[in-house]
């Protein structure tokens, strides 16, 4: 993202940040509490709406009591023979005067005259027709005993009306029942019997068609459904917790419907009978849209003022940073003394004469670095130059004293004493010279002069016939010398047999001459892993020497060191064996690390790969600055003078590598097709290239990157949520990590072919 982006959003922030506060804090409460307002209105008129059917019950409680008065009731619910007749015609006048006085009041489906013991004694029940009240055969159904005792002990003049009873009729419809109750006395204030009268409210509550009847189980008792099974449950979601709060709720789906429930009754199982209610939105939601249409338009006049005023402002903070931008990239690009002029404000015009004085200051310390770096590349020419040179000229001479000592010594006719001292000058002579080609071979490493001379190797003959050349060396000490061939190993690689020759050799000397006892294994296996990917072939010396100690191991692979000064007087040795072995095996494309313990012995593996690829030498401590600039000449060399043309400029490519050589490579490539190329090496630097440079049309990730930090690079970049185009950089394009494999569009692999990258390029510019 641009600097002028960063501060116009800054600008904005600050100007906008106190009026979205107040509508994010102040709105939504203000509408919650109309949306209250309005629920309770709705919650009022439920009430009032049900009120009717507390009068109704109400006045039912008053007739109960009248007809528990009437005279003579207890003659009805006897069962005197004698009264027989009596109780008999008194039941006709009932009958007559209870349908003259309930005829036409259908919520009454039957009266019921019971005695002391609960037993109905005589009923009527309402007809189909619905007009009369009449006796029928079949005994009506009563409620609790303990309600009917409660009827009994309650005092002089009590009606009790029982709690709603539920059921359901032979076509699954629901049915509610309430039963009002009133004690006959006698004269002397007994309560002897009683009368039972059996209410439907449900036939008022049915009256509100906006208005559902559900129990506690979620069963519906009034519903037109077709399925009478279907539970409220289904068609509610989430309205069983309400009914298990067992207080007013207001519920509400997704599609924002919503009705009131209301514990209303309570049924002969002592749970709420629930009566829910649609609460109507269309006033509230119409006031709300209108003021939400209202705010919206403010606020976005407002936002229209603030940003205008802050583009302006952030328009000449851009000018600035873009001189300054320019300015610099001339400093470092192209190292130009650059002037700054800044007058105002007075903080600019200190700095501007700052970074005037940094780049006259930057450009005159780069030239002179430039040339103290040649005058080192020339010393450092001249030195190997010299050291090969010398060394030229010391064999033909060393050769003849050779040649002679070895005369002598074997000459019979010479004394033994003078026989001791020739062998000695033979021994000596031998060691110089395997120091002049120890540093022949130096030179020619340095000097870049190292040439491969590439065949198919058969491994086990070659391992063989280097085992049977070192074998009498270890016979002498009688030590022993074994091969261990791991099952998987391959039989043949494409390397340089010389080369790898030379570094079994010298890892096998120094096993020999540092090992007094036990012996030397040379273990061959196979090993894919990512430290060693593209390496998978490993050649492991081990020997039961003296070790070396730890904090040794880190210069025991540098020119003329050794573990210590005693180590050369007691053993020899020139300490540029272990540093020629590991530069031969860099050349090979292989690697050569060690692994030991101090008085446990040491293991040497050289990892190289099946079939040699040509790529950067690895870096060594004693290539110094000769080395790594004729190595990135060579790799210039090799870039560009098959680079094929084109014009990429003003496009820009993010590096995610560590490698300073691959680093080079491709830049100088890309830098000539006109790209901005940019390199970050960790998390933190990646997070700043995409900040500032959120169009890159590449993201190039080497994969040994990617094996060491589990992909962290690629989870930064998707998050940015970056439109450039992930490419994996490989030596084998068929190991790298799966993340980066799901990640990546493509994969570039080294050595950098100069025509597949500009391939990738054009695919990426095209999309």
């Amino acid at each position: 993202m641009k600097l002028r982006t960063y501060i116009l959003l800054i600008l904005l922030l600050f100007a906008l940040a106190p009026m979205a506060l107040l509508l994010a804090f102040g709105l939504p409460p203000m509408l919650d509490r109309l949306q209250v307002f309005y629920q309770q209105a709705h919650l009022q008129q439920l009430r009032a709406d049900f009120r009717d059917l507390d009068q109704h019950i109400a006045s039912r409680q008053a007739l109960t009591g009248v007809v528990a008065k009437l005279p003579e009731p207890g003659i009805i619910v006897s069962s005197d023979n004698k009264n027989s007749q009596k109780a008999g015609e008194a039941r006709l006048r009932y009958t007559e005067w209870i349908n003259r006085l309930f005829g036409k009041s259908l919520d009454i489906i039957s009266i019921n005259f019971l005695d002391e013991n609960g037993a109905a004694r005589f009923w009527l029940e309402r007809d189909k027709s619905g007009n009369l009240l009449k006796k029928t055969d079949s005994r009506p159904v009563m409620p609790s005993h303990a309600f009917l005792t409660s009827v009994l002990k309650a005092g002089p003049s009590a009606v009790l009306v029982s709690p709603i009873y539920t059921q359901y009729d032979d076509h699954q419809r629901g049915l509610l029942r309430l039963y009002i109750a009133s004690a006959i006395r006698n004269n002397k204030g007994e309560a002897t019997a009683m009368v039972v009268i059996t209410v439907d409210p449900g036939g008022l509550a049915r009256a509100y068609r906006d208005t559902l009847w559900v129990k506690n189980d979620g069963s519906y008792l009034y519903t037109s459904r077709k399925s009478p099974a279907r539970k409220a449950f289904e068609d509610f979601p989430g309205l069983d917790e309400i009914f298990q709060r067992g207080r007013i709720g207001l519920w509400t789906d997704d599609e924002d419907h919503r009705m009131f429930w209301v514990p209303m009754f309570r049924t002969e199982s002592n749970e709420p009978l629930w009566v829910g209610r649609i609460v109507d939105e269309s006033p509230l939601a119409g006031l709300r849209n209108s003021l939400l249409i209202t705010v919206a338009i403010v606020f976005l006049l407002v936002l229209i003022g603030v940003s205008l005023l802050a583009k302006w402002f952030a328009d000449r903070l851009d000018r600035i940073s873009k001189e300054l931008g320019n300015g610099v990239h001339r400093i470092v690009e192209n190292n130009e003394e650059v002037k700054f002029s800044w007058n105002k404000p007075h903080e600019l015009h200190i700095l501007a004469g700052n970074l005037t004085r940094l780049a006259s200051t930057h450009a005159r310390n780069n030239r002179n670095l430039r040339t103290h770096t040649r005058q080192l590349e020339q010393s450092n020419r001249f030195k190997t130059e010299f050291l090969a040179n010398v060394s030229h000229e010391l064999k033909t001479p060393l050769n003849s004293i050779m040649v002679l000592s070895k005369i002598l010594k074997e000459d019979a006719t010479v004394p033994a004493g003078q026989q001791k001292k020739a062998d000695v000058i033979h021994h000596a002579g031998r060691d110089l010279l395997g120091l002049i080609d120890n540093i022949l071979e130096l030179s020619r490493i340095e000097s870049l002069d190292e040439e491969l001379k590439l065949e198919e190797i058969n491994l086990r003959q070659l391992l063989d016939d280097t085992i049977d050349l070192m074998r009498p060396q270890f016979e002498e000490k009688g030590l022993f010398l074994k091969l261990k061939y791991a099952a998987g190993s391959p039989s043949t690689i494409t390397s340089d047999s010389d080369k790898i020759r030379q570094i079994l050799k010298n890892l096998l000397s120094n096993a020999v001459k540092f090992t007094d006892r036990g012996g030397i294994t040379i273990a061959i296996k196979m090993l894919f892993n990512a430290d060693y990917r593209g390496q998978p072939l490993h050649i492991t010396v081990s020997d039961s020497g003296i070790g070396i100690p730890v904090e040794k191991q880190k210069h025991i692979f540098e020119a003329f060191r050794q573990a210590d000064g005693s180590i050369r007087r007691r053993f020899g040795g020139t300490g540029l064996g272990l540093n020629i072995s590991r530069r031969l095996a860099a050349l090979l494309g292989g690697s050569l690390d060690l692994t030991s313990t101090e008085d446990s012995g040491s293991a040497f593996t050289l990892a190289l790969p099946l079939e040699y690829y040509r790529s950067q030498p690895a870096e060594t401590p004693e290539a110094g600055v000769t080395a790594e600039s004729e190595s990135e000449a060579a790799t210039s060399t090799a870039s560009t003078s098959t680079l094929p043309a084109a014009d990429f400029s003003g496009q820009t490519v993010m590096l995610v590598e560590d490698d300073i050589d691959t680093l080079l490579q491709l830049t100088q490539i890309m830098s000539q097709w006109g790209i901005t190329v940019i390199a970050a090496t960790d998390e933190d630097e990646i997070r700043e290239v995409l900040r500032e440079e959120p169009e890159c049309l590449l993201i190039i990730i080497n994969s040994r990157i990617c094996d060491t930090n589990n992909c962290d690079s690629i989870s930064i970049i998707q998050n940015e949520k970056i439109s450039g185009t992930i490419i994996a950089l490989a030596e084998d394009c068929t190991l790298i990590n799966e993340e980066l494999v799901q990640a990546a569009s493509d994969c570039l692999t080294t050595p950098i072919n100069a025509q597949q990258l500009k391939s990738i390029i054009d695919e990426s510019i095209n999309i």
